[in-house]
């Protein structure tokens, strides 16, 4: 997968890209037993523990663009951008989250994605 940052349509050259690969899995019972029980404010948390980080950021962007100001989806947002030990995580924790994009599958529902 690569995510290309432009400002005209099909135009890339010039502007800024990341790439990475995304991995299809199946649910293990544990997973499936803590996915039920989990309360919708603990969902990220149960899905980084498992490494499944695409879902973990997709479920906390969620949480977080319908309660901005919540204390602990706030410092579970910290958490999880500090977890990745990553380059310049600090401008993600500090960024707003902002309803910009829509995912588009094409593959089947079943499975997580890490």
């Amino acid at each position: 997968m690569q995510i290309f940052c432009t400002v005209n349509q099909g135009d890339l050259s010039g502007y800024p890209f990341s790439q990475g690969f995304i991995e299809r899995i199946q649910p293990n019972v544990y997973l499936l037993e803590k996915l039920k029980k989990a309360r919708t404010l603990s969902l990220p948390t149960v899905y980084a523990s498992q490494g499944i980080w695409y879902d973990a950021l997709e479920s906390i962007v969620q949480l977080r663009s319908l309660n901005p100001n919540h204390p602990q989806l706030i410092n579970d947002w910290q958490e999880l951008f500090d977890s990745a030990n990553s380059q310049g995580k600090e401008e993600f924790i500090q960024a707003p989250v902002l309803d910009c994009c829509q995912r588009q599958d094409s593959g089947s529902p079943e499975g997580a994605i890490r």
